[in-house]
């Protein structure tokens, strides 16, 4: 099990360490990460997640229990951590990445290949399934947080934030293709995918780049972070099972992806909209160095649901 974990984790701190040095070395100038954010906003995670919900019908990812419960403990921890910050940060902004930064797990770059090693590539279901939902839910409610915590932007960017998004645009075109079985021609399916693969890349490159130009430090706010992302969650998801009366794959999906540690989104929007860049980097960084104890402490439970 440790070294399934590490299999997993290391090649991503890898890749994090080198935009770090990168940085560090001035291979890359202070903007760099700024822009390679937007690449990955604007483009190869919109053909992304176009990609996998265009290819994916909708009745074989579809589980009601599982939606509800994902839905549940998503809105609980994310709600809980932004009235938490903006009661510390006094920010819409601040507030609305820090609770992203909790309730948004790391199921697509760190969870992927660590949940497929465990259940297998039927894994790649749930995990779509909890990405439109966090798509269609508290990520919309984070632009609306960043729209309105930007000065003098008005309600006008608001609606723009929400209607121009590539990733909610994508998202939404490829579950319309899925649900009315439209025929994607290949050439767009192929586009889309060659776009998509160095999404987890130059993600995680743009992390270290963040980490390098803003230093991490621990903070009760951080701590606090970590202990809702590692802890509460899952243990909100253990909850929702029971709740839900929830077993077998479905059941240990659920519980794994909340414990997975915090996703890479809420550093790339920090890093456009400037605002709460270190505390974004410090909670996914020691978010994801705790991960190994958090998945030890869960994994066992999800083999007697």
């Amino acid at each position: 099990m440790i070294m399934t974990l590490l299999s997993a984790l290391i090649p991503i701190l890898f890749i994090i360490a080198i935009g770090f040095v990168a940085r560090k070395k001035k291979y890359v100038n202070g903007s760099a990460g700024e822009n390679i954010s937007a690449i990955v906003l604007k483009y190869t995670l919109p053909a992304l997640l176009f990609y996998t919900f265009a290819t994916t019908p909708i009745r074989a990812i579809w589980n009601g229990d599982f939606v509800f419960a994902m839905l549940f403990a998503t809105l609980v921890s994310y709600g809980i951590t932004f009235f938490y910050t903006l009661k510390v940060q006094k920010s819409m902004g601040d507030a609305g990445i820090a609770a992203l930064a909790v309730g948004w797990p790391n199921t697509v770059f760190l969870g992927l290949p660590l949940l497929i090693l465990l259940f297998g590539t039927p894994a790649i279901l749930p995990i779509a399934l909890g990405g439109i939902i966090i798509l269609l839910t508290i990520f919309p409610l984070t632009l609306i947080c960043l729209e309105k915590g930007s000065k003098g932007e008005g309600n006008a960017l608001i609606k723009a934030g929400l209607h121009k998004n590539p990733i909610l645009l994508a998202s939404l075109v490829g579950i319309m293709c899925a649900a009315l079985n439209i025929h994607v021609p290949e050439v767009i399916l192929n586009s889309a995918k060659l776009l998509d693969m160095p999404t987890a890349t130059i993600a995680l490159f743009a992390t270290g780049i963040a980490i390098a130009d803003n230093p991490i430090v621990i903070t009760w706010h951080i701590v606090v972070n970590m202990l809702l992302k590692n802890i509460f969650q899952p243990i909100l998801g253990i909850l929702c099972v029971y709740i839900f009366h929830m077993h077998g794959f479905w059941a240990g999906m659920l519980i794994l992806s909340l414990a997975c540690p915090s996703a890479n989104m809420a550093v790339m929007l920090s890093l456009k909209y400037r605002t709460y860049e270190q505390e974004a980097v410090s909670t996914i960084i020691f978010s994801t160095i705790c991960f190994i104890g958090t998945i030890m402490i869960f994994y066992p439970i999800t083999l007697h649901i």
